[in-house]
């Protein structure tokens, strides 16, 4: 690709079309819309097109916003005449549960350039424990870790130490399956919890460590071209039993701002352990290929250690957390950031 942008095109999944494939794999509908729960940000999205087309009309850019099941459409768009000058945006990952890592990879097979992480990094992120491995090999701070599958433990349990237990599921995201009995006692009653996430979602467990302390979100976006753009480093609380629940994100995501009592947001840029945390997830970024857009979750621990839990390649932009990071960060609206992040995925191409 060369030349000026001219067009961005985004693919996006929307929650209705999941629910159906959910529904036709014989999921029951209460399960179908949890897991479709994931998508929310696909449906929040359609509120920011309009003046996000809008801001990038002022640059002489086209958006072009299309489901990943029109297909027709959005290959169209990858290999028509026009293709020059088209930027692709896959709004959601995935590969099983999701699908939008198969339209970046589409792309990336079809030599257009990608506002997000490489094709590589989408199909890891969504599997924990791979990430966990890598994060490890490099240096991490990452608690020890269990694979399980329906109350069967596929690693050596002897890595687990004595204590409370914490049990979620392994590629699913936005606390789907985390429920009240994620905090388990010992090793029978993590292994039970194994069960009824294999029953719900069919998808295995992890089992780790309960760590005291608080869940820390790092965003990231690139609104200016530099890697080292400033990151977002947020402790999130929440009100209740110390961990956030699958009941607690669907109220979250629905949120605008943090209201201070059910949620609050503590800024941890400029602290010892923001610092730490920081210099974790850039290095895990550099290593895992993260680029354009990104978040990772720590759980720092009452002594201060930042444990490493998961990644994100294609954060919820829409919500709470990322949206405080543009303003706090950035000073951006979220338009105006994705024109500027457009702009500086498409001057990293090879002249």
């Amino acid at each position: 690709m060369s030349g000026e942008l001219r067009r961005l095109l985004v693919v996006l999944e929307p929650e209705a079309a999941c629910r159906q494939r959910m529904l036709a794999r014989g999921y029951p509908a209460e399960v179908a819309d949890e897991i479709a729960f994931y998508l929310a940000q696909a449906s929040d999205f359609t509120a920011v097109v309009e003046p996000l087309a809008r801001r990038l009309a002022a640059d002489g850019v086209e958006l072009v916003v299309t489901a990943i099941d029109d297909g027709d459409r959005w290959l169209a768009a990858m290999t028509g005449a026009d293709r020059d000058g088209t930027l692709v945006w896959c709004l959601t990952d995935g590969f099983a549960w999701y699908r939008g890592s198969l339209a970046a990879s589409t792309a990336t097979l079809l030599g257009l350039p990608l506002l997000g992480s490489t094709p590589a990094a989408r199909h890891m992120c969504q599997d924990k424990l791979r990430c966990l491995a890598l994060a490890a090999a490099i240096g991490l701070a990452t608690p020890p870790t269990v694979l399980a599958e329906n109350g069967e433990a596929l690693s050596p349990v002897e890595a687990l130490p004595p204590g409370d237990l914490f049990v979620k599921p392994n590629t699913l995201g936005a606390k789907l399956g985390i429920d009240a009995d994620a905090r388990a006692g010992d090793l029978a009653a993590a292994l039970a919890a194994s069960r009824r996430i294999w029953r719900r979602y069919r998808d295995r467990a992890l089992i780790q460590p309960y760590l005291p302390g608080r869940d820390v979100r790092v965003s990231f976006m690139d609104v200016g071209g530099d890697e080292a753009a400033p990151l977002g480093i947020q402790a999130v609380r929440v009100a209740g039993r110390g961990f956030p629940t699958l009941a607690d994100s669907r109220r979250i995501t629905a949120m605008r701002e943090a209201d201070g009592e059910s949620l609050r947001l503590d800024n941890l840029v400029g602290t010892p352990a923001g610092a730490r945390i920081e210099a974790a997830a850039r290095h895990l970024a550099r290593v895992a290929g993260l680029r354009d857009c990104w978040s990772m979750d720590f759980r720092l621990a009452d002594d201060g250690t930042p444990w490493f839990l998961e990644l994100e390649v294609c954060p919820a932009v829409t919500i709470y957390d990322f949206l405080t990071h543009l303003r706090e960060t950035h000073g951006l609206d979220l338009p105006e950031a994705v024109a500027r992040a457009a702009q500086a995925a498409w001057q990293r191409q090879p002249a």
